[in-house]
């Protein structure tokens, strides 16, 4: 069964199969760094993927009612252990480089850089006002959080022109999007 992945998901599937073997000690660190993220009630996980050799991650989730083949709305949570050693906003401009080539009417914003629990973070809108592979507008938010064993990615994104609620809402949700770690007080988890 095919899939037709959101343009920001091709590109970061792609940047990981390229990307090198992390340090043995991001491995020890990543047994005790934790992604936390708001629960999404009214969304059902649809995909989940690891990659052999890597471990990097994906997971899917989609409205309930809704696959990840057939979506209007998609949360994506990625996490990348070959990655750790990508700045966030690098990992985003690459991206963002990828989605101006695929949809030339694209426009991809920078909406935040920062520290975050002692984790370098960055937020990117990127919008493209019609997709070729789906011929619908495509509105995505991504906030990349660069941990100490991986980079993590959460990205929403909309098949449809968002109201202001919706990407208020959405916007929220990503900035209680955090990185912790259990074993390190400076990153300490809640």
């Amino acid at each position: 069964m095919s899939r037709t992945l959101p343009l920001a998901g091709c590109l970061a599937t792609l940047l990981s199969m390229l990307a090198t073997a992390h340090a043995q000690e991001a491995a020890t660190a990543a047994s005790s760094e934790v992604l936390l993220r708001p629960t999404t009630a009214d969304y059902v996980q649809g995909y989940e993927a690891t990659q052999p050799g890597s471990g990097n991650r994906i997971l899917e989730f989609v409205p309930k009612g809704q696959d990840v083949q057939h979506w209007t709305e998609l949360l994506t949570v990625q996490q990348f252990r070959d990655s750790a050693h990508v700045p966030p906003r690098e990992f985003l401009d690459i991206i963002g480089k990828g989605w101006m080539q695929a949809c030339p009417e694209a426009s991809v914003t920078l909406i935040l850089e920062d520290v975050e629990n002692g984790y370098p973070i960055a937020v990117a809108q990127m919008i493209c006002p019609n997709n070729a592979q789906t011929g619908k507008p495509e509105y995505t938010w991504l906030k990349g959080i660069q941990g100490q064993a991986s980079l993590y990615v959460v990205q929403k994104a909309f098949r449809f022109v968002p109201d202001r609620e919706q990407m208020t809402t959405w916007v929220r949700y990503l900035g209680q999007v955090k990185v912790c770690n259990e074993k390190d007080a400076q990153h300490s988890c809640p």
